[in-house]
């Protein structure tokens, strides 16, 4: 191969890895962009729901204890047979692993569970 085929050669190359990484940033973009309306069209357009669910996990809140950071408590509960984490904690204080509590939830069109808040059965 002559010097000018090498040098074209390379920059043929780098022009394929510059697209390629450009294609790795452009694309997961698009894709949450193109995604997350209709994400926000199905949780908004699901009724919501109150059932009881056993308490599966309890993780309590961690402020200030890690570079200070702050970490809210989190509670997964069990619907179904699987688990789910809620977006909101009503009286952790009152929540135990493996007791029931009262759970606010929606079921969107997809079919996908979204737990909006936990709090114990008794006030």
């Amino acid at each position: 191969m002559s010097p000018s085929g090498q040098k074209l050669f390379r920059a043929g190359i780098i022009l394929v890895g510059v697209l390629f990484a450009g294609a790795m940033i452009v694309v997961p973009y698009w894709g949450r962009k193109i995604m997350r309306p209709a994400h926000d069209r199905d949780y908004e357009s699901a009724p919501v729901t109150e059932t009881t669910a056993p308490v599966r996990m309890i993780v309590p809140v961690r402020g200030e204890q890690v570079i200070g950071r702050y970490y809210p408590e989190r509670v997964s509960v069990e619907l179904e047979g699987r688990y789910y984490e809620a977006k909101a904690v009503i009286n952790l204080s009152g929540l135990r692993v493996g007791s029931s509590a009262k759970v606010t939830y929606r079921r969107g069109a997809s079919g996908k569970i979204y737990v909006d808040s936990v709090r114990p059965l008794t006030p």
